[in-house]
């Protein structure tokens, strides 16, 4: 249902591109969240009713509906002692 992804400097560009890809052609996935390394920024994509995907990136005090598991985090608790 959701797979989270802190990405690094060396497979970012893979994680976003070819790694995400294929998460995305697995049936049960819902949300994919992308947590960057050095900003606080996460990428969550949600697959939509359609069955195409959606992006929303959140920065600093936003919070994000995890609607896969019925959760609310904010980029600045998943953030917390860091940065």
């Amino acid at each position: 249902m959701l797979i989270v992804e802190v990405l690094s400097e060396s497979t970012a560009h893979y994680d976003r591109g070819e790694k995400l890809s294929h998460y995305q052609r697995l049936r049960s996935l819902r949300e994919v969240l992308l947590v960057a390394h050095d900003s606080r920024q996460i990428e969550l994509w949600r697959r939509l009713r359609e069955g195409g995907w959606s992006l929303e990136v959140a920065r600093d005090r936003t919070v994000l509906q995890l609607e896969s598991v019925s959760v609310a985090i904010s980029v600045s608790d998943a953030y917390q002692g860091g940065f």
